[in-house]
């Protein structure tokens, strides 16, 4: 039986040298939305923000997300386009 994870991060390598990296609680994940096209997008809204995240093959991060599984949401700006799940952007907008 897989065991739940506690924590969502959301990490972003968008300069070299310059890593940020966000936590969330899965308690506090509010709703999330997946949506096909061309880009795919993933919304998450989590902690009073909301992580949009854009590319192609989301549909498993939104998979694992559903089962508690999703661990890390990585956007690195020299990543290999060549993988099973691309992340193109992540942008990040505070709901308060």
């Amino acid at each position: 039986v897989p065991q739940s994870v506690e924590i969502l991060s959301v990490q972003i390598d968008d300069e070299p040298g310059k890593i940020r990296i966000y936590y969330y609680p899965y308690r506090t994940i509010g709703k999330w939305n997946w949506k096909m096209g061309a880009p795919e997008t993933l919304e998450v809204q989590a902690g009073g923000e909301r992580v949009a995240i854009s590319g192609t093959g989301l549909r498993r991060l939104a998979e694992a997300l559903g089962l508690g599984q999703l661990r890390l949401i990585h956007l690195n700006a020299s990543s290999d386009p060549t993988g099973d799940i691309q992340v193109n952007a992540i942008e990040m907008e505070d709901l308060k």
